[in-house]
């Protein structure tokens, strides 16, 4: 029992690659990300005046534009509406659209954009890029990273920025697992890519850690102490 779950969690290289299959392999994945990559940019293509859909999209665009012309320090006093905000509550989007702007002097239009076909398009390859560390295999790069741009798609997540930051901050700590078995490095990546998510959208950053932690619970239970 022990073993047979063993060998259907470890990692899978391909039995054979040869100069063929390499290419199709690039080929398929190029392939999958141009598509997410057409898909999220390509209305602001036809028409560069458009604007992204999301409903909090403006208050990030503000929030930004509060750290390019004040201290950073303002974004932590600043409690808006009700208090609901106040002591540094989900500030990892406006610090990366601050970074953005001061940084690489991306105008408000463009950092718009980015928070929300910028994010959906990171976030559902790095779906794929963690599907494909568990197993190299093309094919299943692009259904994971095309299943996952179909269903950020969906109501519930097209322009929630916090939301998507945390989500692909997970999805970039699961590319470290595989890894993470055997030594300390990609678990201090996965516990930093983490505990930056709490500043996103802790919600979603705490349902993240509850799955990985009952993952360990369940391996516990099925192999006793060598699962750790």
């Amino acid at each position: 029992m022990e073993r047979r779950l063993e060998s259907l969690l470890a990692p899978r290289e391909p039995g054979v690659v040869t100069d063929r299959s390499r290419r199709l392999g690039t080929v398929v994945v190029l392939g999958a990300a141009a598509a997410i990559l057409l898909v999220w940019f390509g209305p602001f293509l036809r028409d560069p005046a458009s604007l992204p859909p999301g409903p909090d999209v403006p208050w990030y665009i503000w929030r930004t534009e509060l750290l390019a012309t004040r201290p950073p320090e303002a974004l932590i006093r600043f409690e808006g509406p009700l208090g609901a905000f106040k002591g540094g509550y989900r500030v990892a989007s406006p610090i990366t659209g601050g970074l953005l702007r001061g940084v690489a002097d991306v105008d408000r239009h463009t950092l718009s954009m980015l928070f929300v076909a910028g994010l959906n398009t990171l976030a559902a390859l790095a779906v794929g890029a963690a599907a494909y560390r568990y197993r190299r295999d093309p094919l299943l790069f692009a259904a994971a990273s095309l299943f996952a741009g179909g269903t950020v798609l969906l109501n519930p997540f097209v322009g929630w920025v916090d939301n998507m930051v945390a989500l692909l901050l997970a999805a970039a700590a699961l590319c470290f697992l595989p890894d993470a078995r055997r030594s300390w490095p990609p678990r201090i990546a996965i516990a930093l890519l983490v505990f930056v998510s709490y500043f996103a959208h802790p919600p979603a950053a705490g349902v993240f850690t509850a799955v990985l932690g009952g993952t360990v619970l369940l391996r516990v239970l099925l192999e006793g102490r060598r699962a750790w």
